[in-house]
């Protein structure tokens, strides 16, 4: 994408970075909304397991 190329490398890494966290933190609200009887403990180790691509 022309937008990628445009940015420098260390552009680049942010902007992976940032989509990571903002992954991390829909899967964690999905699954406390969807579970809201698990831990935070709970919650983090599925989201975990998920960001891995293990699933829940």
């Amino acid at each position: 994408m022309p937008v990628y190329r445009a940015m420098t490398p260390g552009q680049r890494v942010e902007a992976g970075l940032s989509a990571t966290d903002l992954i991390r933190d829909r899967i964690h609200a999905t699954l406390r909304e969807s579970h809201p009887e698990w831990t935070e403990q709970a919650i983090a180790d599925a989201t975990s397991r998920r960001m891995l691509g293990a699933g829940v």
